[in-house]
């Protein structure tokens, strides 16, 4: 992630995290949920967690409170918004679908861009993800990309699983589709 305006890249974009050009993630990734290990408080298991640390409910509050609105990953690109567009319905008919994530949403007009939820497991858990990636201008000749990947996790709990809770995804895959886009154009 950049993490400086002075990387030579450009402007840092508010609002969100700046995936850097140099981001080593180069192919996307299946079989894994890909959440923080802050994001346990909201998978159910901060409780737990909570009274192993010894009871200090303040400590499982601020990271909650900290972990409620998925994160937003984001890149800029000097290419038009149509071109980006294109390229991102590219990638979702291309990448997205045939690995079982339905398209709900492929506006190339108003780059407005949604998945359905693919639901995957392994032994730890089970989960559904989705993406939203919205596609926008930057200035009269560039184009800003945004990308969340809502998550929730189901774990097993004496022969069945959890309740969905809402999880918060790494970013790896948000990551990829980021410099896949730029890869394209």
């Amino acid at each position: 992630m950049r993490t400086s305006a002075h990387d030579g890249i450009g402007p840092i974009i508010p609002g969100c995290h700046n995936v850097a050009v140099d981001d080593p993630t180069d192919t996307f990734m299946l079989g894994s949920y890909l959440t923080t290990w802050g994001s346990v408080y909201k998978e159910g298991t901060g409780a737990a967690l909570v009274d192993g640390l010894g009871g200090d409910e303040m400590l499982g509050t601020l990271i909650d409170d900290a972990l409620t609105v998925p994160r937003i990953f984001c890149k800029s690109y000097s290419a038009s918004t149509r071109d980006v567009s294109f390229v991102v319905a590219e990638i979702l008919g291309g990448v997205l679908r045939p690995v079982g994530y339905p398209i709900l949403l492929s506006d190339q007009t108003n780059g407005m861009f949604e998945t359905d939820y693919l639901y995957q497991m392994h032994t730890m858990a089970r989960w559904r993800d989705r993406f939203s990636i919205d596609v926008s201008a930057d200035g009269e000749h560039g184009a800003i990309v945004r990308v969340t990947r809502e998550i929730a996790i189901s774990r097993p709990d004496r022969g069945r699983y959890s309740d969905y809770f809402p999880a918060t995804s790494v970013g790896r895959n948000e990551a990829w589709l980021l410099n896949e886009i730029a890869r394209r154009l």
